[in-house]
């Protein structure tokens, strides 16, 4: 063998670097699930003592964690006191950033999913292929600002967009939302910001639903997410992995056709198709058949209740709760969930009657009475952004082993 030629790692030696890479991320998730000393990890993980301490110390070490030193969180007990370990909240952040039509909603987090800063900025102008770049860029340096952050702090972006997107090659494809953006190419922000290392683009329906589900540390592995409001999304995880399909265009259920239906004077969807789910169930949907059927113009549906009779008020609700019903009974036949997630501001205004009888009705309509569970959220809990941010964590934490342990 020439002198010039890199040896070739062993098989043993690749077997014994991916166990050690293996155990350094074994001790990260569990910090990351709230095991936060040495003690709690070493029990749970069942690494030897002498390993799980000299790791700890790599991981403060290469700044990836510190001591936390929050009186509120350190144990009081008898003894020498115990030393609490946190993320650091100065390097490896993750920055979400939800983009609407009118705002760009920014979650700042660490890699134990704790948010250090949090705030919607609006657009002054429309968004365009044209000025996407500058306003995003600007954000960015107005969210630094605000939060207190060097730019070497934030070292992955992660954006929740709507409609079609080719997150394989990080290109916003279309919107129905945004009409004026298409085939966007976000690795412009890896490339013009300098200390973005990683960029991410995801769903925002995804976004929305991580932001529920992963908050906690555990979740079903069989679920649909379902959101009604100005739209309908839904995402869908089938054994703990969220159904894509072939061009990451799954869950449209908001575009299924409903063809020959009259009962609800629709709109046209933001797809430019007249007769969608979406034209019928969506807020503004709603809104307008409540314009043309009673002549009763409503800014929003939250003044229906007060400016509807009680049998208007239950016209509406029936036909809504007609298209709710049948569409849930669909997903639940297709699917066979653990669990239904439904909110949504069209959702939360008969939040009170859907709790006493919805999920008997799904169950007693579908085949063999799934889903097991319903769970009702209020849209104000969800943040695309913050959920967008989580989604990323377990891959930026193998980013940086990679770079600290090679």
């Amino acid at each position: 063998m020439k002198d010039t030629e890199q040896k070739k790692d062993t098989p043993l030696l690749v077997t014994r670097k991916k166990m050690r890479f293996d155990t350094y991320l074994t001790i990260l998730n569990a910090i990351r699930n709230d095991l936060t000393t040495k003690r709690t990890i070493h029990d749970t993980t069942r690494i030897s003592w002498a390993s799980c301490s000299d790791i700890i110390n790599d991981l403060s070490r290469f700044g990836i964690i510190m001591e936390d030193n929050d009186p509120d969180r350190q144990l009081y007990r008898p003894g020498p006191k115990t030393t609490i370990y946190k993320f650091t909240d100065t390097d490896h952040l993750i920055l979400g950033l939800e983009i609407t039509p009118t705002s760009i909603n920014s979650t700042i987090i660490d890699l134990g999913k704790r948010i250090l800063f949090k705030k919607a900025y609006i657009l002054q102008e429309e968004l365009t292929n044209i000025n996407l770049y500058r306003l995003v860029r600007n954000i960015f340096y107005q969210v630094l600002e605000d939060a207190d952050k060097s730019e070497e702090s934030i070292t992955t972006l992660v954006f929740a967009l709507t409609g079609a997107l080719d997150r394989d090659n990080l290109i916003w494809i279309t919107s129905p939302k945004v009409h004026s953006v298409r085939s966007v190419d976000f690795h412009f922000f890896q490339q013009s910001l300098p200390f973005i290392k990683q960029v991410f683009i995801e769903h925002d329906i995804t976004a929305r639903a991580n932001s529920i589900i992963r908050t906690d540390n555990s979740h079903p592995k069989n679920f649909a997410f379902l959101h009604i409001s100005d739209g309908v999304g839904m995402a869908v995880m089938n054994n703990g992995v969220y159904i894509k399909g072939e061009r990451g265009l799954a869950g449209e259920i908001g575009h299924i056709p409903i063809l020959g239906y009259t009962k609800i004077s629709g709109l046209p969807c933001y797809c430019g198709k007249q007769q969608c789910l979406e034209s019928f169930l969506s807020s503004k949907a709603i809104l307008h058949h409540i314009s043309t059927t009673y002549d009763i113009d409503l800014d929003d549906l939250g003044e229906m209740h007060k400016r509807l009779s009680e049998e208007q008020s239950e016209e509406v609700r029936q036909l809504v709760f007609e298209l709710l019903m049948n569409t849930t009974i669909t997903i639940e036949n297709i699917f066979d969930l653990h669990t239904l997630y439904i909110g949504g501001w069209v959702v939360e205004q008969w939040h009170a009657q859907l709790q006493q009888t919805f999920k008997h009705n799904v169950q007693e309509g579908s085949w063999l009475g799934g889903p097991k569970d319903i769970v009702f959220y209020d849209e104000e809990t969800t943040n695309p952004s913050y959920g967008a941010a989580i989604s990323v964590i377990h891959t930026v934490m193998h980013r940086i082993l990679m770079e600290v342990l090679t």
